[in-house]
């Protein structure tokens, strides 16, 4: 049926620490922002965390997103394709 992809978190850090993914299920990863808000630069780093989770080929995956300014970036839709 369904599926999962580990989840990937946006922590208000300015740098990035190992340990807050500590406890985190496998696969798991995330990037810092101050603010903790998605940004451009973000935001293609988790399409790249999606893009390796392993899915049957003849599966499709559907990425809901809002119309969040980081998710409208030439780069993001570029990756999106």
């Amino acid at each position: 049926m369904g599926g999962h992809i580990p989840p990937f978190r946006i922590f208000p850090h300015v740098n990035w620490q190992d340990m807050m993914m500590h406890g985190a299920p496998h696969g798991a990863n995330g990037s810092t922002h101050s603010s903790g808000w998605t940004t451009a630069d973000n935001s293609v780093l988790f399409l790249e965390h999606f893009k390796f989770v392993k899915c049957p080929t003849d599966s499709k995956a559907l990425i809901i997103m809002d119309n969040h300014d980081s998710h409208i970036t030439l780069e993001y839709l570029k990756f999106s394709k």
